[in-house]
């Protein structure tokens, strides 16, 4: 008899045991972390480091093109988005045109020097409008006049890619800074500079 209420008190006791493990586990929904975690890695957003503006200008009869790029740029009213068009849709930027470059010094200060340094304004401002079916509507303010055009976008790799073309005398009406830097080189350009100029934007937009 006191053997077999031995046991009862033994069984009894690992029964208790085995309730408190169960209570304590939790219970964690799989789901609902792979939801959240492909969220996170879905979402897009923009970053000043991983983004650059190329332009290219052209000379000579041949159209020969120049190619530079700005290195101050700063882009407010961005949006973090798992869509790519939502980013950049209704944030405005500005750009120091005192930061163009070329990779060459002395080309490089004739551009600014003889045309940037002669328009009303040392900066270039705008705002992109809603990108939607492969283009968005750009505004850009320069010389103190704002214009705004279709620039065409394409998405690849978490990359958008914003391509468009500005001419700077009939955009911008800079004719008088325009003659500047035409004459100071029309030697070297043929007796020929481009007035229109090709822009391309590249983002990666990925975490």
């Amino acid at each position: 008899m006191k053997k077999l209420i031995l046991l009862l008190c033994i069984a009894s006791v690992m029964s208790c045991k085995n309730e408190n493990k169960v209570t304590e586990t939790q219970v964690v929904n799989e789901s609902e972390i792979t939801e959240e975690n492909q969220s996170s890695s879905n979402e897009l957003k923009f970053d000043a480091s991983k983004t650059v503006l190329k332009w290219s200008a052209y000379k000579t009869p041949e159209k020969v093109a120049v190619h530079g790029s700005f290195d101050s740029i700063a882009v407010n009213n961005t949006q973090e988005s798992p869509i790519a068009e939502e980013v950049l849709s209704g944030a405005d930027f500005r750009i120091e045109t005192s930061s163009m470059t070329t990779g060459d010094t002395s080309r490089d200060a004739k551009i600014i020097g003889l045309y940037f340094n002669n328009l009303s304004s040392p900066t270039i401002t705008g705002k992109f409008g809603k990108f939607e079916n492969q283009s968005v509507p750009v505004t850009i303010n320069m010389n103190n006049v704002e214009i705004n055009k279709n620039f065409s976008y394409t998405f690849e790799n978490k990359k958008i890619i914003i391509t468009g073309v500005v001419d700077m005398l009939e955009d911008f009406k800079s004719e008088s800074a325009f003659n500047f830097l035409h004459e100071a080189c029309a030697e070297l350009h043929m007796n020929k500079t481009w007035t229109d100029v090709s822009i391309e934007i590249i983002s990666d937009l990925g975490n």
